[in-house]
């Protein structure tokens, strides 16, 4: 839950409708709310509200959550959740990481390495943001380089995916870290490539002259 506006509110769920699937399993929790359902959002003040789910039986549960807003209005969430057997005899033709996360063989000539190349997200609520740090790593011990994250052409990651800072420069024998920063204002499966060049840097003008 986000609170977007300008004052505080409290809040409510009513978990009537947990409540009566918990009863018809006999007592068994089968839905719970791990968080409390009553609390107080302050202006731009967020909250993760955490369920368990433990089907009894295989076969799909559906359950609304109202959310009740003091002095405003009134949300429905509904929640749909399936139970089933795994069966352990059944293996999964599908590969959920195809590529390696790590550059394992360094091309030729290659001074710069990212520590990862593949970043899962996983489930990224819409509307929240989701950081990640990346790391850089020089092993050229003489030489720095300047990179640069590029997401022209991509219209999903210039408007979803940023990266902080965009380019900068990787000192020789050292590291640079960059935050990537994730928000989707909409549900979608995304599966992006985002470039980053790696170039010999070239200081300005006046900071040769400084040297020199």
């Amino acid at each position: 839950l986000t609170n977007a506006s300008q004052a505080a509110f409290e809040y409510h769920l009513d978990l009537s409708e947990v409540e009566e699937i918990n009863s018809a399993s006999f007592g068994f929790d089968v839905v719970t709310c791990v968080d409390e359902p009553d609390g107080r959002l302050g202006p731009g003040e967020s909250v993760t509200l955490r369920w368990v789910f433990n089907p009894l039986e295989p076969r799909v549960y559906t359950w609304t959550v109202p959310i009740a807003v003091a002095g405003g209005d009134s949300r429905v969430v509904r929640f749909t959740a399936e139970g089933y057997v795994p069966d352990d005899s059944e293996r999964s033709s599908v590969t959920p990481l195809p590529l390696p996360m790590f550059q394992r063989v360094p091309l030729p000539g290659q001074c710069v390495f990212l520590a990862a190349e593949r970043l899962l997200l996983g489930d990224v609520p819409s509307g929240a943001r989701l950081h990640r740090m990346l790391f850089l790593v020089n092993r050229d011990p003489a030489r720095p380089w300047a990179y640069s994250f590029y997401s022209e052409g991509m219209e999903v990651a210039a408007e979803s995916v940023s990266f902080t800072p965009p380019e900068g420069v990787v000192p020789a024998g050292g590291h640079a870290i960059v935050r990537l920063t994730a928000c989707f204002s909409a549900p979608a499966m995304v599966d992006l490539d985002v470039r980053c060049t790696i170039q010999p840097y070239q200081p300005p003008p006046d900071e040769e002259e400084d040297l020199a």
